[in-house]
């Protein structure tokens, strides 16, 4: 009979150590922490994909040179400016009214076209 008991108290702690677990999960039911599991590990996937787009995308420049080159554009931007202040009143090609239309030199930024 001390096997019986033995394995009763085990499975109590067993039952109160999930309790633990998945108290922060809201549910001990097995079915729902598998399903869980397995979004998780599709989100998993799906984070590490975006990282690899997010890479990709930046080429070799990480944020921090990125947030730096913002940093010396916008003091050049500034510069500009209080050297010619009326230039702050033109409006860029990209904001132009009919995509940028009309402009006789270089690529349009907001269609694309020359």
């Amino acid at each position: 009979m001390g096997d019986v008991e033995e394995h009763r108290k085990l499975g109590h702690r067993a039952q109160q150590k999930l309790k633990e677990l998945t108290e922060s999960l809201a549910t001990s039911d097995v079915d729902a922490l598998e399903s869980l599991a397995e979004k998780a590990k599709e989100l998993d996937a799906s984070l590490a994909e975006a990282g690899t787009s997010l890479k990709t995308l930046l080429g070799e420049t990480t944020l921090d040179e990125l947030l730096r080159e913002q940093s010396v554009l916008e003091a050049t931007h500034s510069t500009f400016l209080q050297a010619h202040p009326e230039w702050d009143a033109t409006p860029l090609m990209g904001s132009l009214g009919g995509a940028g239309r009309g402009c006789e030199t270089g690529l349009c930024v907001s269609c694309g076209e020359r």
